[in-house]
């Protein structure tokens, strides 16, 4: 199928002619151009002003020209519009004519058997058409004939001022129905076809080439295309239960497969697939796919599979009923292969667990395995473990055979005699030793000798613990020797090979000579370090208070304690018969600011230090202490704090600080924040004071409280005095001509803008306060305007002089007027009573009700009065939310009391939606949509369109001609 859609637009091409004529000693020129076309605009230029000019129509009709200047040239202009009258024109400049014509070009297309034909026709020029197609650009007169290749094809052609622009689909392709041929557009072609070396027109039939799989290629005129053609429907010879079968034919909708038993299963192709199930209850044997006049057989089969290890191959046999299997497939932990069946049977070596699959069979084959160790000690528990299930097995030790009892595949005993055993669980036979050894060692002063002797095997290692190291040694030639890297004093040995199991004791008696290496004055908190070349046996450190037992720990080649100094005197360590003292000391720091200099004093127990260091955050240095423990250091501006270090004692001073601002407004929130903990704080306010409680916040300490009163704030923090304004700004201001006039003025501070924002525009500025007083010019769209002013703001609406709210049931309506003021305004439910005053005499009031429900789009609403019996519309509009109503009054007209004397006496009814209703419309046609569950279509059949389209209810008419039992459409047809 063609789709095609079509625009024209108008389009021109000019090109200025220009012809001189002398007139005494100079040259006049004017330039026009000598073809046009509706649409195009006249310019005609020259080199004087002509008295005299006008263009002559076809019909003898004058059209004026007025002249203007640029630069020394003259220019004219003359629209063209699309009705202009056709044909030549006279172009008359003081006696000088000049000729051209306007013409129209129509444009045309057509399409067949994939040629795009465009035509133009004009009635006084040469009718050249310009055209592209997708990338294809070209040019000719009257008619253009351009061939397309299969596909989508959009174009444009141009034509004077005319443009026709559209689309082409080219549909050519190849079709199998029982025969293949070529179709184009929907009809059938006489096509060339070609299969490999085989050529046939029109159509051609598979089978009589027996062909299954095949490509063919068609040529129709420039049309070319190609396929792929499967007829063998992709299916295998034999299929299993509980498979699904997919048949593939992309030329069928509609095939048949039958059963064994000659049942027809109807086959629907989607997309090309159809597929059959076989889960459910299945019939074994030959199956048919049927497809138009194709037929393909396959195999429904069920297999079983035996098999068993013997020895170290797998034999086994696969049983079928009408397809024979040619291999089976198997699968270890690491690989997989397959093997080939003879006569249904097979066989391969593997030394593994194995799965063997064939069709829809498989089975899972275990070698047997009776698991234990090749070597024991007298005195173990010898367990044995298998994969499969036995009752018993037996075992043949040295002094006889007896019976095992497996339970849950698993049996034990206790080797009690030493020699050759062997198990054997049915075929399966292992052997193992148990064996029994002898360990015999001493200490030579340096290290441990021994010698490790079994009965069957000579040992490989010996595990020994010396006090609390552990480790193995090599046993060679049934001896062994351990290297002891221990502190004097009385050790243990433990030694194990096999069954066999030793311990000792043994002394170390050699001493090193050795020292105590330690400060000779420490302070409080300090760590103490002592090394030593080997562990000693008493250590012990002796405080002024109480005796503690020193505990080394080897760290690299050495032995090392630590501890931290917690008491001030004199301390003693004691290792063995060697001594060392030292003492520990404590200072202690206090410091004080006094104007740019801090003096303080250092206290101490026993040595007295010669400096204290300082660091501020712009310096830092040592301060002399001295005899007295005096010090003194001069800080810089901006030193913040002050760090005090004198061996374990520090001091931090901070310079005290407290912040807060200096003008606040009336409902700011006022933060006082000091960089100390205050001791006392509070704020002093009309001779009332209140106490000021201060939080933690990264190291500052806070407070924060809102101004709700102006006047003066005096704050009392420690030493520090503070005093902060707190301002409020008083705002009037109305809307006189399209301007706000107003006033602002504040208590304390002097007041320079004030800020304001329009809506809807959100326009957004600030206005310079001169003497108190402002002005702001509005914008034409202005609906609302917000003035602030520090603490105060004040919003102006747009064009409304009196506002007034009424309620019914749960809505709430707001109505405004923007001229005069209510004098009524009550509503029974379906009228709204309203009596409007302090107007001019037959002014029109605009009167807005805000609805707090919104008005169906697809809904048509009546809004009237009765005059004397008779309905008279009252003019509204619908806001773009369809929640706002404003109605046009007038005194005097729209009025009750018929006169224009300034009041307004006006009933007017509220129309409550009853239905909720969505529309569409779309050209020629459109559709109501009336709670969801009646719908109203309309169509013009002949030209034109819908321009509007609405439901009406019955009960919202103005008069009732008839009974109507639902409701009415309202539409407006645009003639074309």
């Amino acid at each position: 199928m063609n789709k095609i859609v079509v625009a024209i637009i108008l389009y021109t091409f000019l090109v200025p002619i220009a012809g001189n004529e002398v007139v005494g000693n100079t040259t006049k020129i004017v330039e026009i151009c000598d073809a046009y076309f509706a649409g195009d605009k006249v310019v005609v230029k020259t080199n004087f002003e002509p008295e005299k000019s006008f263009i002559v129509d076809p019909n003898g009709e004058k059209i004026s020209l007025n002249f203007t200047s640029q630069n020394h040239t003259f220019f004219a202009e003359f629209e063209l519009n699309k009705n202009v009258l056709l044909g030549r024109y006279t172009l008359i400049l003081d006696g000088i004519q000049r000729e051209f014509v306007v013409d129209f070009c129509e444009l045309n297309f057509s399409y067949e058997e994939g040629i795009l034909n465009l035509t133009a026709k004009t009635f006084f020029t040469e009718p050249r058409i310009s055209y592209s197609v997708g990338p294809l650009q070209g040019e000719g007169v009257a008619l253009v004939s351009i061939p397309l290749e299969a596909g989508e094809h959009e174009f444009v052609a141009e034509c004077g001022k005319s443009v026709l622009e559209g689309n082409v689909s080219v549909n050519f392709s190849i079709v199998y129905n029982g025969t293949i041929f070529a179709v184009l557009d929907g009809k059938t072609v006489n096509a060339t076809l070609k299969i490999g070396d085989y050529e046939f027109q029109d159509y051609f039939d598979p089978r009589e080439l027996n062909l299954t799989k095949f490509r063919v290629e068609a040529e129709y005129k420039h049309l070319k295309t190609s396929k792929e053609f499967d007829l063998s429907f992709g299916l295998r010879e034999v299929y299993f239960p509980k498979e699904k079968i997919v048949i593939k034919a992309d030329f069928a909708e509609k095939g048949g497969l039958i059963d064994p038993t000659g049942k027809v299963h109807e086959l629907t192709f989607k997309d090309g697939v159809a597929e059959f199930d076989l889960s459910k209850e299945i019939i074994l044997g030959e199956y048919k796919v049927v497809v138009g006049s194709l037929e393909r057989s396959f195999f429904v089969d069920s297999y079983e599979i035996s098999a068993f290890f013997d020895g170290e191959k797998v034999r086994g046999n696969v049983s079928w009923h009408f397809f024979a299997p040619e291999f089976v497939e198997v699968v270890t932990k690491n690989e997989s292969f397959k093997v080939e069946l003879v006569n249904g049977t097979f066989e391969f070596e593997i030394d593994d667990d194995v799965l063997i699959k064939c069709g829809n069979a498989e089975v899972i084959v275990k070698k047997k395995n009776v698991e234990l160790r090749d070597y024991y000690f007298l005195g173990d528990t010898v367990e044995i473990k298998l994969n499969f299930d036995a009752e018993r097995g037996k075992v043949l030790a040295p002094w006889g055979e007896f019976l095992l009892e497996f339970t849950n595949r698993s049996a034990e005993f206790f080797a009690n005699e030493t020699g050759m055993y062997k198990v054997v669980v049915e075929e399966i036979a292992r052997e193992f030793i148990v064996d029994s050894c002898e360990l015999n060692a001493s200490f030579d002063g340096k290290r441990i000798l021994g010698e490790a002797k079994c009965v069957y095997k000579e040992p490989m290692l010996v595990y020994y613990n010396v006090s609390g190291v552990e480790g193995f040694e090599k046993v060679l030639n049934g001896t062994f020797e351990i290297e002891i890297d221990l502190p004097p004093g009385l050790h243990n040995a433990t030694l194990k090979c096999g069954n066999s199991q030793i311990s000792f004791d043994f002394s170390i008696f050699e001493k090193e000579e050795f020292e105590i290496t330690t400060k000779d004055l420490y302070f409080l908190g300090d760590e103490v370090e002592i090394a030593l070349p080997f562990i000693p046996e008493n250590a012990v450190l002796i405080t002024p208070s109480k005796s503690l037992e020193l505990n080394f720990t080897k760290i690299n080649e050495s032995y090392v304690t630590r501890f931290v100094v917690e008491e001030i005197g004199e301390h003693r360590v004691e290792i063995g018969n060697a001594t060392k003292n030292f003492l520990v000391d404590s200072c202690e720091l206090n410091a004080t600011r006094f104007g740019e200099k801090i003096v303080g004093k250092v206290s101490w127990h026993f040595v007295k230090p010669e400096f204290v260091e300082f660091r501020t955050a712009v310096s830092e240095g040592k301060a002399k202490v001295n005899e007295s423990g005096e010090i003194e250091i001069h800080v810089d501006e901006g030193w913040e704090f002050l760090e005090l270090k004198c061996r374990n004692s520090v001091l931090k001073l901070i310079d005290r600080k407290v912040f807060v601002g200096d003008v606040f407004f009336v409902g700011e929130e006022v933060e006082v924040v000091a960089n100390f903990r205050p001791e006392s704080g509070y704020v002093i306010f009309e001779n009332q004071t209140t106490l000021l409680e201060f939080s933690e916040t990264n190291g500052s300490f806070v407070h924060k409280f809102i101004a709700d009163k102006p006047g003066v704030y005096e704050f009392r923090i420690d030493e520090f005095e503070k005093r902060i304004f707190v301002d409020s700004c008083e705002l009037s201001a109305e809307i006189v001509d399209k301007k706000i006039v107003g006033k602002a003025s504040t208590i304390f501070t002097p007041l320079s803008y004030v800020e304001f924002l329009v809506h809807p525009s959100e326009l957004y500025g600030n206005v310079e306060v001169k003497n108190g007083s402002f002005e702001i010019l509005l914008p034409e769209n202005a609906s609302e305007v917000v003035l602030t002013c520090k603490n105060s703001v004040l919003a102006l609406k747009m064009q409304i002089s009196d506002f007034k709210s009424f309620s019914f049931g749960k809505f709430v309506f707001n109505v405004s007027i923007d001229k005069g003021k209510f004098e009524a305004l009550d509503f029974d439910g379906e009228n709204v009573t309203l009596i409007i005053y302090n107007l001019k005499n037959g002014e029109d009031v605009n009167f807005t009700v805000e609805l707090p429900f919104e008005i169906p789009k697809g809904m048509h609403v009546y809004y009237w009065k009765d005059f004397d019996g008779k309905p008279i519309a009252v003019n509204y509009t619908i806001g773009e939310d369809r929640r706002k109503i404003v109605f046009t009054l007038k005194d005097g007209e729209i009025d009750e009391d018929r006169v224009a004397n300034g009041r307004i006496v006006d009933p007017i009814k509220i129309y409550f939606p009853k239905f909720k209703v969505e529309k569409k419309v779309e050209g020629k046609k459109g559709l109501l949509r009336v709670e969801k569950d009646e719908a109203f279509e309309i169509g013009i059949e002949s030209s034109g369109k819908i321009k509007y389209l609405a439901f009406v209810d019955a009960e919202n008419l103005p008069s009732k001609p008839a009974e109507f039992p639902y409701g009415l459409l309202k539409f407006e047809i645009e003639v074309e």
